[in-house]
């Protein structure tokens, strides 16, 4: 279910939150912390996966079991999915999600890299003394 809160988009995810920290700190070519000032949450694969698909059936969405082969411009401003077995499904907006294999599937500027970067990437330990 998508909403507003305080005019701001919501989309009824909060669920799918395992864990959240009250501050984000990154590190670049150094030891030196910058902090973001902002929350950070960690999802739940598991716990999106089946709010997702539970969306999916409520809503009549079916699924497909294929491999896509390519994303290709259509008319009237409608992209092409074009997958295994020679089956087509033009869509008005595509989302890739593949991380790294995204490359075959995106065009980026001419010259441009082939693989962008991750949007996110972390690595959580705890440790004991």
């Amino acid at each position: 279910m998508n909403t507003t809160i305080l005019g701001k988009p919501y989309l009824g995810l909060a669920g799918c939150i395992e864990h959240v920290w009250q501050d984000t700190i990154v590190y670049l070519d150094n030891n030196d912390p910058i902090l973001i000032g902002r929350a950070y949450g960690r999802v739940s694969r598991h716990l999106l996966h089946e709010e997702l698909l539970r969306r999916c059936v409520e809503s009549g969405v079916s699924f497909l079991n294929l491999r896509v082969e390519s994303i290709d411009e259509g008319a009237n401003g409608q992209s092409l999915i074009v997958c295994e077995q020679d089956i087509v499904v033009p869509c008005r907006l595509a989302t890739v999600a593949s991380g790294a294999a995204s490359g075959k599937l995106l065009q980026y500027e001419v010259g441009g890299p082939k693989v962008s970067v991750q949007t996110a990437y972390g690595l959580e330990v705890e440790v004991g003394i």
